[in-house]
């Protein structure tokens, strides 16, 4: 599920249980991220069962266990 507000763009992801998964969301022109209301710097899999791994061409990928998420670019 997704929305696009103005400036602000929200998706919501949700992962299945007992499944993980890899989520790539494209960054464009955009400068901030946050996931479930948390900077993307500061996620634990641990903790928040998502964690940042990387940005690669404009993209930042995240590698995710069961649970839901959502993402807020602006």
């Amino acid at each position: 599920e997704s929305a696009f507000d103005g400036a602000i763009w929200t998706y919501k992801v949700k992962i299945p249980a007992t499944t993980a998964a890899e989520i790539r969301i494209p960054m464009g022109d955009f400068t901030s991220l946050t996931v479930n209301g948390k900077p993307i710097d500061e996620l634990s899999l641990e903790i928040d069962g998502i964690v940042y791994t990387s940005t690669e061409n404009g993209v930042a990928c995240f590698s995710a266990v069961a649970a839901s998420f959502t993402f807020v670019r602006s």
